[in-house]
């Protein structure tokens, strides 16, 4: 798993500092997990995802949704949850 620091960076180098210079318009939209209850299978049977991993999952999430977030401070670009972004919101 990328920690939240270097995904951050790697993002900005790659990404958005050459499409801002270009003057492209960005939306960013925050990293998520789906809400699925009960446990499901990932990745044709190689492991099987429970409440527990999900939580897991979260805890290490967060600190990208708040590296995503500040990334589009720095921009001036909207940030979305993918509940609120559509099609039609943009």
């Amino acid at each position: 798993m990328i920690p939240a620091e270097e995904l951050e960076a790697v993002d900005d180098r790659l990404l958005f500092t050459p499409l801002a210079e270009a003057g492209t318009k960005l939306i960013l939209v925050e990293p998520f997990l789906l809400p699925i209850r009960g446990v499901v299978e990932a990745g044709a049977g190689c492991a099987l995802l429970g409440e527990e991993e999900r939580k897991q999952g979260r805890v290490g999430l967060d600190p990208k949704i708040q590296a995503v977030r500040k990334l589009a401070r720095t921009y001036g670009a909207p940030c979305s949850t993918p509940t609120t972004c559509s099609p039609n919101s943009l």
